[in-house]
């Protein structure tokens, strides 16, 4: 394939990533976590790196470039989530592109440009475009720094490690790819594990005429990230403090040994193709690149390894997205081995990849995985209040899409967080997501009704009622000399209206 045409292929499949991507970014409103990027990059940055760390979970990084990118395009949905949006289309650019700029033979132009397609089509890539969290950067820096390392091994295998500027390139792309990866979450330590240990031990299969030069520079190449990553240190310790002090909210099940399979596949029917075909692509790549093939396999699977084995043992950690980062890697896999495949069986190798994009398909028409309608519970609600309505929200966290939804609704009625408005910080309370989103306890109750005893109407907003408020403190005290005259159910949001007995 000559360049031009290359070129021009690599130009539709980002317009055709791009165009399935865009209506997304306005089509749902925030879920919760957006909703705390959004309250988080309004911070200024004295609070975001001083006092937020002390309660919040997440690195301020991403926050922090969040508030310079809206700074440019705007604090709406579309503003906040199009950093996704360029991240997740730059992975996808980075893949298509990946053959040539790594001198691959040409057939790896049909095998990269096929991975990127399988990722414009990608289910979770597309959710994940339209989501104002670090997902798609972490997926975009990963590939970067799995990119780099791929060319270091390339050179290396091809005894031009003498050419030290090349290698010297690389090494530094991947510290800063690595170094961002770290601030981006703090499972990045992970990341940046299967990483370093994948290429370490492909440099050592494909023995370079310096070996000891070559590892040195590997183990510089680590140090690098950390130094980057360095001025988190103290904060990532004491999210680390309080995370190991927090119950959290996930539960060890034997299922979430597998849940990784439906995100890199893209739900669905797609698990089984997608599979298939990464075991068909490892196979192959063992067979004609066996240090590319422990480095891709290390880097995906042992991060993987890591928080399971954390997950059952120690502590509940694993969710699902963290691992969004491993698509782009799984799904180049797979187009080589189904590109394998269709060199012996072309009629089921097409087949394959249609049940692939079929699924695909099916999970991009049926939206968001995690939908909270946040908008449109604020738009009702100040629709339908009357004078003199209260608002009871729980839990407290709440606070952050109604921070984002709520200014310019001049018909809603005040708001009660319960137990407080967010954060609430004591110590002697029990978190469940992080330092400011306490439990509901007994000793609210008096506060609360006081709050909303001259009301006779009060709308009831529970968002995992089992997890923060398990007694029903309160729907106990709302319910009081209250009837239901309204509720609804969207996954975890319940939204009740209580108006008093006559």
């Amino acid at each position: 394939m000559d360049i031009k045409r290359f070129g021009l292929a690599c130009l539709a499949v980002l317009a055709l990533a791009a165009a399935i991507r865009l209506p997304g970014l306005t089509r749902e409103s925030f879920w919760l976590d957006e909703a705390y990027s959004a309250l988080f990059s309004a911070k200024s940055l004295s609070e975001l790196w001083g006092d937020a760390p002390s309660y919040e979970t997440h690195p301020p990084f991403f926050y922090s470039l969040l508030k310079a990118w809206s700074a440019v395009f705007g604090r709406s949905e579309a503003g906040l989530r199009s950093l996704s949006l360029v991240a997740d289309l730059a992975a996808i650019g980075l893949v298509a592109c990946s053959s040539r700029l790594l001198d691959l033979p040409k057939r790896g132009d049909a095998i990269a440009l096929g991975a990127a397609l399988l990722l414009a089509a990608h289910g979770d890539m597309v959710n994940r475009a339209a989501d104002a969290r670090p997902y798609a950067l972490m997926t975009l820096f990963v590939t970067v720094a799995m990119f780099a390392a791929l060319r270091l091994i390339k050179r290396l295998g091809d005894n031009r490690a003498g050419r030290s500027t090349p290698v010297l390139a690389d090494l530094a792309l991947l510290s800063v790819a690595g170094g961002l990866i770290l601030w981006l979450h703090n499972t990045g330590f992970f990341i940046c594990l299967g990483l370093w240990s994948g290429l370490a031990v492909a440099v050592i299969m494909v023995r370079p005429p310096n070996m000891f030069g070559s590892l040195a520079g590997i183990v510089a190449s680590g140090l690098g990230a950390l130094i980057i990553w360095s001025p988190a240190l103290p904060i990532f310790l004491e999210q680390g403090r309080a995370m190991a002090a927090m119950p959290f909210w996930t539960q060890a099940k034997a299922a979430d040994a597998f849940a990784v399979l439906p995100l890199i596949s893209g739900g669905g029917f797609a698990v089984a193709p997608v599979v298939v075909g990464m075991a068909l692509g490892f196979r192959r790549l063992w067979a004609f690149d066996r240090p590319v093939a422990i480095f891709a396999a290390t880097t995906v699977f042992l991060p993987l390894a890591l928080v399971l084995a954390t997950h059952f043992i120690a502590k509940p950690i694993f969710i699902d997205r963290l691992f969004a980062w491993m698509t782009p890697a799984c799904l180049v896999v797979a187009a080589i081995g189904l590109a394998d495949l269709a060199a012996r069986r072309r009629g089921l190798a097409i087949a394959t990849v249609l049940l692939i994009v079929l699924s695909n398909a099916a999970t991009i028409i049926g939206g968001k995985p995690v939908k909270e309608p946040w908008r449109e519970i604020v738009a009702t609600i100040a629709r339908e209040s009357r004078p003199g309505d209260r608002i009871v929200a729980s839990p407290n966290e709440v606070f952050a899409p109604f921070a984002f939804y709520a200014p310019g609704q001049t018909d809603l009625p005040p708001i009660l967080f319960a137990p407080g408005p967010f954060p609430v910080r004591d110590a002697a309370r029990r978190y469940i997501t992080n330092l400011g989103a306490p439990a509901i306890e007994t000793s609210d109750a008096p506060a609360l009704q006081k709050a909303i005893d001259g009301a006779d109407r009060v709308w009831l907003i529970e968002r995992k009622a089992e997890l923060f408020d398990p007694g029903g403190v309160v729907r106990q005290v709302v319910s009081k000399g209250r009837a239901i005259a309204f509720s609804a159910r969207d996954g975890d949001i319940v939204v009740e209206l209580h108006v008093r007995n006559r």
